[in-house]
């Protein structure tokens, strides 16, 4: 779509270029009643030049313009010709009559071109949002492909790869692996929304904890896991977890209520207990098993489990 400016631009230019087409005819002409006819080849020249920016630059008006303007000039000119016979006037005739033909051709070409430019456009647009759209198609399938939904936490497959990326290192670490006690029988009383909110409470205050060293993922339904960067003895494994037990301890009000629940907690350390990522995840459900057995809200760790076969 046109500017206004330039429509503006293109009406000035269309006023000047009549004015100018005009001024040169009846210069021609009186330069003609007063037998001085040797300019009237230049004069012809500027006109066709100017018929020919009428319509490269006004377009469809220059056009029309451009062809009435012409055939005006043209009849004088014929009348005189037929008048007198002079066959030296036919240039003056023929001339006028080429530019309308050199004009068409000009603009149904320019035409044309303008109408390719604005498809090849069209086209270039429709492509460009095209691939907008593929692109926010693709981030949100990698968004839902590493990442939970309802708590926009790392999932379950960006764990494992965490996993994979730390023994590939060979880095130390440790991982925590809770599992909140009787969840179920908070969507069965207060509903499923109940225990979505509480699962989102949990898991902004495990990332409050973890801040940015450590990783945290939900894993599973009420299932987090924690990879602790770095060598820790057992003692501040334990220290690390009363903390994240006295966030959880604190109620969350849903609708009015404020609802409690625990964790029991399952560590595992690598490479000390095992020596690839599913082993990890196969010891981390033992000591989570055990720390349920064991009464629940509470650690187990796996290497001692270990120590006590």
């Amino acid at each position: 779509m046109e500017s206004k400016s330039n429509k503006t631009s293109q009406i000035v230019f269309l006023i000047i270029g009549i004015i100018a087409f005009i001024a040169m005819s009846l210069i021609q002409t009186k330069a003609t009643r007063d037998g001085n006819s040797s300019l009237n080849g230049v004069f012809a020249q500027i006109q066709v030049i100017i018929s020919t920016l009428l319509v490269i630059i006004s377009r469809k008006k220059g056009f029309v313009a451009g062809v009435v303007l012409n055939l005006v000039s043209v009849l004088p000119v014929t009348l005189q010709f037929v008048k007198s016979g002079n066959l030296g006037m036919l240039p003056g005739i023929i001339i006028p009559f080429c530019t309308i033909i050199t004009i068409g051709i000009i603009y149904l070409f320019s035409s044309r071109t303008r109408k390719m430019h604005a498809e090849l456009t069209e086209s270039y647009n429709k492509i460009v949002e095209a691939n907008r759209v593929m692109k926010e198609k693709d981030e949100k399938l990698s968004y839902l492909a590493y990442y939970d939904v309802l708590t926009n936490m790392p999932n379950r497959q960006l764990f494992i790869d965490k996993l994979e990326e730390n023994i590939g290192n060979n880095k130390v670490f440790s991982v925590i692996y809770t599992d909140v006690d009787d969840f179920k029988r908070i969507n069965d009383i207060y509903s499923h929304n109940a225990g979505d909110a509480m699962l989102c409470a949990f898991a902004e205050r495990l990332q409050e904890i973890c801040g940015e060293r450590d990783f945290v993922a939900r894993i599973g339904g009420d299932e987090f896991a924690i990879i602790l960067n770095g060598t820790y003895s057992d003692v501040e494994i334990n220290d690390y977890i009363n903390r994240v037990r006295s966030l959880i301890s604190e109620p969350v009000a849903v609708d009015g209520s404020l609802l409690h629940l625990t964790m029991s907690y399952g560590v595992v350390s690598y490479p000390v207990d095992c020596h690839n990522s599913e082993d990890i995840l196969k010891c981390i459900d033992i000591a989570m098993f055990n720390a349920k057995a064991s009464g629940k809200d509470r650690p187990c760790f796996y290497n001692r489990l270990q120590n006590n076969v």
